[in-house]
Parts: C-alpha cells; sequence; structure tokens
C-alpha cells in the first residue's frame, strides 16, 4: 500500500585490493568504498595493477571477451599450487609477518575473483575453477588469525590492524560474490561473531588506535562488512525461498540446507543492534576525528543501508520482533542520523530517512518519542511545498497507520494533526488535487480518525464547499465508508450544517439506496455493508432528533427524500425509520405532514403492519400465568399493584427454598434418627449452659425451689 518499499540492496564489493605491500609498508589497507544505492546492482572499481587485454579463448569460456584481469589472469587463486601455498601458511604459521603478508594476498586476490564476477555478462559459477571446498579452506584460515590478533604484542598493533583490515576486506568481498552457497559457509564458519569479537578488541578502548585517520579507517571497514553481512544474507535467503516456491527439483536438497542454515542465522534485531553499537564508536568518540563530517555522511549512507535491506525482508516474512531490539536507543540513533543529513544537505523531506520510517511503520514499531511522529506529520500535510510529492503520500500512509495503531492506546504517542493542520477545510481541498485515488485513501483516513473533535467539524461547515466534498464522497467508491463515519460525526454535534441542506440530505439518502443488498460501493464485506447503511440512518434521525425547528429547517425536497426510503429499507432497519417518522410528525406542521404521508400507500402500509405486530406481540393469554410489570407505563390498579407484591414475594421465597442445601443422603438420614447426632446440633438444637446447670441443680434459681420444697426441675 502506498509508496513502493524500497528494494533490498545488493552487497558491494570493497574498494580496490592494495598491490601486495612490502614488508616497510605492513600496515597500508584499502580505504573502505562509498555506499551503493538502494536496490542498485554489484559494484567494484576494478582490480589494482596493470591489466593486460586477453581473448576469451586464452581463459577459458567463463570469460568475456575484453575483459581485463589482475595480472593478465596468470595469478590467481584459480590455480591449486597458490591456493594450498596461502591455505597453508594461514593454517599452521605463527609469525606476524609471514600471516600478515598472506591474509593481504589473500584478501587481495579474493578481490580480483569479486572483480571478474562483476564484470562478467553472465552469471559464474564458482565451482567451475575454484572449487568451494577450497575456498571454505581459505575462509578458515583467515578465521584463524583473526582469533589470533588480540594475542599479539601490543608493539604490534599497528600490523595487527593491518592484519584486521584485510581480513575485512576478505569477508566482504567474499559476501559480494552473491552467492548462496558463499554466505552460507560464512554463516557455519560463525564468522560475524569472530567480526564482533574483533571489533570489541579494537574499539573498547578508543585509543588503542593511536592515528585518527586509522581510526575512521577501520570502523568504515567494519560497517561496509555489516552492510554487505546484511544484502548477502536477505539476498541469499530471498533466492533460496524463491527456487523453493517454484519446486525446483533438481537444487531442492541443497536449498532445504540453505533454508534452514539462513532462517537460524539471519537474526535482524541482532544485526540492527550491532550496527548501532558499531556506529557509535564514531559518534560517541570523544577524541578529534578529521574530516569527521564528511568521513559521517559515508557511514550513514550504509548505515541506513542496512537498516532498509532488513526491515524489507522482515515485512516480507513477517518476522520483525521490535521487543529484540533497544527501542529507545534506535530511536534516538535514527534522529542523531536525520539531524546530521538535514544539516549537511538541508533537505527537510530526506527519502531515505522516509524509506526507513515506512518501513519500520508498516511492520507497527512502537514509537516512544513525539519527533519522528511529527516530522511524518510536517511532511504529509505542511504547508512548505509547492506541489504534490510521492514521499507526501508515503508520510501520509505512515501518519494513517500510526493513528490506527495506537488508537487504542491512550498512552502510546500518536500524530496529532492539530499541530500541523491549522485548516481542516484547507485539508480537503488539497485532499482533491492528490492525483491517485488510492493515496486519497490514506489522507482521508487521518482526517475521518480526527472528525470526532469540535474543531474539525466546525473548519468543515464553515466551508460550504469543503462540506460538500465531504458528503459527495458519500458515493465514492474508495472514500465511501470514511465520509460515512464524518457524516455521523456532524449529525452529532453539527447537525444542522445537513439539516439545512437539501442536497446533502438527498445524497445522503441516495447513498443509503445505494448500498442495498449486494452492493458493492463501501468495497467491504456484508456486515460492514450493514453497519455503513445502519449509520447513515442513523444520521438522518440525528438530525431531526437536534433540530428544535424541523418543520423549518427540513426542506420539501429533504421530506420526500426522507419519504421514499420506504420502498428500500431493511427490516433490521425499520426501528431506525420509524423514529424518523415520528420525529417528522412530532415537528412538522401537520397540513404538510397530511399532504404528504398518507399520499405515499408504501409508507401507510409499513407504518399499519409495524402497528398492528407490536399489538399482537402485546396480547395477554388469559389461561397463562399471571404475569405482571410492574414498572411498564404505571398502569395498573392499586388491587393489581397488590396482587403483583404478593406474587412476587411468593416468588422470591419458592426462590429462596430451591437455592436452599438439601441433604438426602442415606447415612445423613441415619444420623437424623441418632439422638446425640452432631447434625441436631445448632441454634435451638442443642441445650445451652443454662439448661443443662439446672437439670443438674446448680443453677440458682433451681436451688431455692429445691429448698422451697417444690423439687424443681430435673431434667
Amino acid at each position: 500500500s502506498g509508496s513502493a518499499s524500497p528494494a533490498a540492496a545488493t552487497p558491494k564489493a570493497a574498494a580496490s585490493p592494495a598491490a601486495p605491500a612490502t614488508p616497510a609498508a605492513l600496515t597500508a589497507s584499502a580505504a573502505p568504498g562509498t555506499a551503493a544505492s538502494v536496490g542498485g546492482s554489484l559494484t567494484g572499481t576494478g582490480a589494482p595493477g596493470t591489466a593486460e587485454t586477453v581473448g576469451a579463448g586464452s581463459l577459458g569460456s567463463s570469460l568475456e571477451e575484453g575483459m581485463r584481469l589482475a595480472f593478465g589472469g596468470l595469478i590467481s587463486l584459480r590455480q591449486p599450487d597458490l591456493r594450498n601455498f596461502l591455505a597453508e601458511e594461514l593454517e599452521k604459521s605463527e609469525d606476524i609477518y609471514t600471516l600478515c603478508l598472506a591474509m593481504l594476498a589473500v584478501s587481495n586476490f579474493v578481490g580480483y575473483e569479486q572483480d571478474r564476477i562483476s564484470k562478467s555478462k553472465r552469471r559464474v559459477k564458482l565451482e567451475e575453477e575454484l572449487p568451494l571446498e577450497e575456498l571454505v579452506r581459505l575462509m578458515n584460515g583467515m578465521k584463524r588469525v583473526m582469533q589470533m590478533i588480540p594475542k599479539f604484542d601490543f608493539d604490534l598493533l599497528d600490523i595487527s590492524n593491518a592484519m584486521t583490515l584485510h581480513g575485512l576486506r576478505f569477508i566482504t568481498n567474499l559476501l559480494a560474490f552473491d552467492m548462496e552457497v558463499v554466505t552460507a559457509e560464512l554463516y557455519k564458519a560463525d564468522m560475524l561473531d569472530t567480526i564482533k569479537k574483533l571489533f570489541e578488541f579494537w574499539f573498547w578502548d578508543e585509543m588503542r588506535i593511536g592515528v585518527a585517520e586509522q581510526y575512521t579507517w577501520t570502523l568504515q571497514n567494519f560497517v561496509l562488512v555489516l552492510r554487505n553481512w546484511a544484502c548477502a544474507s536477505c539476498l541469499s535467503d530471498l533466492a533460496v525461498s524463491q527456487r523453493r516456491a517454484r519446486n525446483n527439483k533438481a537444487t531442492a536438497d541443497e536449498d532445504k540446507v540453505l533454508a534452514r542454515i539462513f532462517k537460524k542465522g539471519l537474526d535482524v534485531p541482532m544485526l540492527m543492534n550491532l550496527t548501532m553499537k558499531v556506529t557509535k564508536a564514531m559518534t560517541e568518540c570523544t577524541r578529534k576525528l578529521p574530516d569527521y563530517d564528511s568521513e559521517f555522511d559515508k557511514v550513514i549512507l550504509d548505515v541506513l543501508e542496512i537498516f532498509t535491506t532488513l526491515l524489507k525482508r522482515t515485512d516480507d516474512t513477517k518476522t520483525m520482533d521490535w521487543t529484540r531490539l533497544e527501542l529507545y536507543e534506535y530511536e534516538q540513533f535514527l534522529q542523531l542520523i536525520k539531524v546530521h543529513r538535514f544539516k549537511r544537505l538541508e533537505i527537510f523531506e530526506d527519502d531515505l530517512i522516509l524509506n526507513t520510517l515506512y518501513l519500520m511503520v508498516k511492520q507497527a514499531f512502537p514509537f516512544k518519542g513525539l519527533h519522528f511522529l511529527q516530522f511524518l506529520m510536517e511532511v504529509a500535510y505542511g504547508d512548505h511545498r509547492e506541489e504534490h510529492t510521492t514521499l507526501q503520500d508515503m508520510a501520509a500512509v505512515c501518519c494513517a497507520i500510526v493513528s490506527t495503531q495506537n488508537a487504542k492506546d491512550a498512552s502510546a504517542p500518536t500524530v496529532n494533526v492539530a499541530n500541523v493542520v491549522k485548516d481542516n477545510a484547507a485539508f480537503i481541498h488539497s485532499l482533491v488535487k492528490v492525483p491517485d485515488p488510492k493515496m486519497q485513501i490514506w489522507h482521508y483516513r487521518l482526517i475521518t480518525g480526527w472528525s470526532r473533535r469540535p474543531k474539525v467539524l466546525d473548519d468543515l461547515i464553515g466551508d460550504p464547499p469543503a462540506l460538500k466534498y465531504v458528503v459527495d464522497f458519500l458515493l465514492n467508491t474508495n472514500l465511501c465508508r470514511y465520509s460515512v463515519v464524518i457524516v455521523h460525526n456532524l449529525s452529532m454535534l453539527r447537525s444542522k450544517s445537513l439539516l439545512t441542506d437539501p442536497e446533502h440530505m438527498c445524497t445522503i439518502c441516495e447513498t443509503y439506496r445505494a448500498l442495498g443488498p449486494g452492493a458493492t460501493l463501501h468495497r467491504g464485506d456484508e456486515d460492514q455493508r450493514r453497519l455503513v447503511r445502519r449509520m447513515l440512518l442513523a444520521s438522518l434521525r440525528n438530525c431531526l432528533w437536534n433540530s428544535n425547528d424541523v418543520e423549518t429547517e427540513l426542506n420539501d425536497k429533504s421530506l420526500h427524500a426522507l419519504i421514499n426510503l420506504v420502498d428500500c429499507v431493511e427490516e433490521t432497519d425499520v426501528p431506525f425509520y420509524m423514529a424518523i417518522l415520528l420525529h417528522i410528525s412530532e415537528g412538522c406542521d401537520l397540513q404538510r405532514i397530511r399532504a404528504v404521508m398518507p399520499a405515499h400507500p408504501q409508507l401507510v402500509e409499513l407504518i399499519v403492519r409495524c402497528m398492528a405486530e407490536q399489538a399482537t406481540a402485546c396480547s395477554v393469554d388469559p389461561q397463562a400465568d399471571p404475569i405482571f410489570e410492574t414498572g411498564m407505563y404505571s398502569l395498573i390498579t392499586e388491587e393489581e399493584a397488590a396482587k403483583a407484591e404478593k406474587y412476587e414475594a411468593m416468588m422470591e421465597q419458592k426462590d429462596a427454598v430451591s437455592k436452599a442445601p438439601k441433604r438426602k443422603s442415606e447415612a445423613y438420614q441415619k444420623l437424623l434418627q441418632n439422638p446425640g447426632s452432631p447434625t441436631l446440633k445448632g441454634l435451638g438444637k442443642m441445650p445451652s449452659l443454662y439448661q443443662r446447670s439446672r437439670r443438674k441443680g446448680m443453677h440458682p434459681a433451681a436451688a431455692g425451689a429445691a429448698a422451697a420444697g417444690d423439687g424443681g426441675y430435673t431434667g
């Protein structure tokens, strides 16, 4: 719904791998590249060095004619001896210099392969000349060395930092292969955990990397590898899902394994939290970083691409769990990015920020503050533009969704139309100019939700053309049900504006007629059709009920429209319609009523039928038991009232007896026959202490009687 969702981004290759370094220049590494646009293709800047033009025939069928390769294609990872040599060094060597050179060579050669794949006109099968198991061996070797980096001597931190950059570039370019099996192997190797531990090692102390430029450079590489990790993971998961949906039997077994890997490994909230943590190493850094604003601009592009790619995937799979995301931190982080981009670009309607917010709102993000809600309202309905834009529609969709989501939760922040829309009538006029009919729905939904406020209704009735638009929208297929709500609210609070205008009353009656059984005007099911139709009839009843002068305010044209509804009133709506007729009969002049109602046969027939049905329902069978309704109309005699009281007292007694506990078991009956039974104990069943003392002659009264010779009471 609304504007098109941003597509998942494709992985981006790292910048051109550096030429093989000499021992004196082991700290040199490649700078990270800039982010590709959302939905862009695989990017690469070309392999380094002087490459010769070679024909397709000299290097195998996978090469395109005229493709330029590093070293003329004479040295590459496709040579088994070179692969085995580098893998063995990574697996066994303990020398930091040897390992650094090996990592540099492997990261460069993988960069050459990625460059070759990106420039090929057809899909290259990696297994043709570079077996997957050999690539996995290199991957495990690189992981081993990356895990060793924190253990090296602190005097060699510069070399350790260079090795970290080589390892990150290696992973970045592997992800840029855009091959599901390669991405899955990175998951199986738990390479992301290794990346997290390396980040903790380098940035838990911001002074560990001595040179400020190197600090920024290293951080950008971490962000870049996270970007490619998110993009490659989502693309791979999507590709596998699509193949499984097509029931591709050739890859069914492999796809089943891959789907299980990505389902278990692709943890979107964790990746978003990690991205924030990495980026904060730059935003919360206390040391002065050179050219901070420009470098942060590059980081922001990658960060936003990570967020939009991950959110687009969770939107497709419906798997986002906001409870696992640091919500306050995330919202403040996005606000920081938005403010920075506004200062740098001076663009209020930032498409990247709006894309991210749109995907968040679609997945019911629980906003904790008002900053972005006010921003969305300003973009959607602010008066800072002269023409309608797609971003305005996107923001309007977000506002409508948020207002609907938070309608039931009074504590949740929501959009406030009053803060931005100062004239609701002007809002209706601008709505009419929206070119896309479907987008009009989202704008209209918002004003519908706020039509309960008197200020909104006052703006509408103060502008007759705007009010006419609202009433005329009743006959619009897209906007009918929303206009019904606004008209109903008008009939409750500002009914005179509808009752005194015969065109409005006739339009409401026409809409009721058009919403008969089988109608599709409301674009809903049968239950919604009944609800919408009933609200229309209730609106007509409200207008008459609220009027103090029906005779003057009800036009003849409106009166005839109401009377003529009799032929389409559904049985369940008859009580509402009879109420309308009652208010007309009571409020209009008698001569006017005589001229209209008796002349309409169907109306007379309905009234007589209703009267007969009520009379039959109120008849009493004289043979049946008397049923007294003492409170009904107070139309009973004193004698009947006395009988009713007696009858009610009798019924209460019967009810009490029926609810009293009854013990009829055999054991209980036997106990009753026993004089000393505990069941006989209780009030009036057990002799009191006074009675027992008299029986024993201990009571003073008994003793006095015995002395007098009357014998007393012996019990």
